[in-house]
């Protein structure tokens, strides 16, 4: 029988989860060492249900849509958005290596989405055909 590709991936998370208990158990690692308050307990609760199922509809939609290459440009903007907020409301220091990778970023977006960025700019002549 075929399976969804939400589920799929919910039960390969699953999966994955409980192997990665067993490898850190493995390992020597232990709950006890964790400093338990009820923040850590409502941001594992709020990480691991609402904002992961509200996340994966919304990312296999983008996958539909947008097509895999570019719906994937989604998981290069996630360092930047967690460094920028981290900045903003954590204070962090951002490296001038951050920046460069930054940048790195952009210029991948840019090259994945050329066609697009030449529409918008203006400049739908300057792109090769072969890359249409």
């Amino acid at each position: 029988p075929s399976i969804g590709t939400l589920p799929q991936t919910a039960w390969a998370m699953a999966a994955a989860a409980v192997g990665i208990h067993a490898a850190s158990l493995g390992l020597g690692e232990s709950v006890a060492q964790v400093a338990w308050s009820p923040e850590l307990v409502a941001a594992i609760l709020y990480v691991g249900m609402p904002a992961t199922a509200a996340a994966y509809p919304v990312y296999f939609a983008l996958l539909s849509e947008a097509g895999p290459v570019r719906g994937n440009l989604v998981a290069y903007a996630m360092p930047v958005v967690a460094t920028v907020t981290g900045w903003a409301f954590l204070g962090e220091s951002v490296s001038p290596a951050t920046v460069l990778g930054f940048g790195v970023i952009l210029s991948g977006f840019l090259l994945v989405q050329r066609e697009s960025v030449a529409r918008v700019v203006g400049l739908r002549g300057s792109v090769p055909a072969e890359a249409e």
